[in-house]
């Protein structure tokens, strides 16, 4: 730590320099929606590790990317892209669906460890 002070009349300065560790990159996933299927089907994350999905429809129908128990509900038209980033989740095993196509076997995983 380095203390710099200053004083002008009766007024006085202080400035504090703290070193700082760099911070983490953020991870990012290429996560392509297909007709009936995900790639990848399943989504390996580490625990308390942001990450960012990024989520293309490559299909000719609308998908969605779905986990319910992360409250998670992403629609994508045709040839749409977007961005999601996770922070953190918990570890566990959670069902990614396509709300749409689900009973066309839509489904995946996201294995948090």
């Amino acid at each position: 730590m380095v203390i710099f002070v200053n004083a002008v009349g009766k007024v006085a300065f202080a400035e504090i320099i703290l070193p700082t560790q760099p911070l983490d990159p953020v991870r990012e996933i290429e996560v392509s929606l297909n007709d009936n299927y995900f790639n990848p089907n399943d989504i390996n994350l580490k625990a308390e590790k942001p990450v960012t999905l990024n989520l293309k429809n490559n299909g000719k129908k609308p998908h969605s990317f779905t986990i319910k128990d992360l409250k998670i509900d992403v629609e994508l038209q045709p040839g749409e892209t977007k961005k999601l980033t996770l922070r953190s989740p918990n570890k566990g095993t959670y069902e990614l669906i396509c709300r749409f196509h689900q009973s066309e076997g839509m489904v995946g995983k996201v294995i948090v460890k």
